[in-house]
């Protein structure tokens, strides 16, 4: 009887400890997902407002977008009209500190770097940006530093205590994408090593 006593319970243990929880993957309900491109969400850490990019509204370019939960329903995306450019803006990541809010994202807006294409043509890189939310609007977006922003492609940007992560590759190559990470300490951006 003891033996079977000690059995049952090292059986009970290891399903607890062993089992994995069951996960149902759905599209999020509401007007999120369209018939578009719906990519790279980044939630507010109370877990309230989904920010996301989106190819919308009949343009060529991604634009940025929230969506708030109310009574566990996502609100009609919101364009951020203070933050999108006429250019593709895209990877959001929303950071919240005490009373203070930031975004950081990528585009190819005017002011990204400029590089000359192997046809001769001017290619403009992907670089990150970043805006504050103050008195109830985002602040002009502003450029990281030229130590974070090259003429490659600069997106994805993720930010974990003052270390920001983020993707580099060299324009049209995708394959050779690259995950950099870079310090702040509190006034400069260490140089980014994969």
């Amino acid at each position: 009887m003891k033996k079977f006593i000690i059995t049952l319970i090292a059986y009970t243990l290891n399903l607890t400890v062993f089992s994995q929880p069951i996960f149902k993957v759905q599209p999020i309900a509401g007007n999120i997902n369209t018939d578009n491109q719906e990519f790279g969400p980044s939630l507010s850490s109370d877990g309230q407002e989904l920010y996301f990019y989106s190819k919308r509204n009949n343009t060529n370019f991604t634009d940025l977008y929230i969506s708030i939960k109310s009574n566990d329903k996502w609100s009609d995306p919101i364009e951020l009209k203070d933050l999108n450019s006429p250019f593709d803006d895209q990877s959001p990541f929303i950071i919240e500190n005490k009373n203070r809010k930031s975004i950081f994202f990528s585009s190819n807006r005017d002011g990204s770097a400029e590089f000359i294409l192997p046809n001769g043509k001017i290619g403009v890189s992907r670089d990150i940006y970043y805006s504050d939310f103050r008195q109830n609007k985002w602040t002009k977006p502003k450029l990281l530093s030229a130590v974070i922003n090259t003429s490659d492609i600069e997106e994805n940007p993720f930010l974990s205590g003052n270390t920001l992560f983020f993707t580099r590759y060299p324009f049209g190559q995708v394959k050779k994408a690259k995950i950099y990470s870079s310090n702040f300490d509190g006034k400069n951006w260490s140089l980014p090593a994969p």
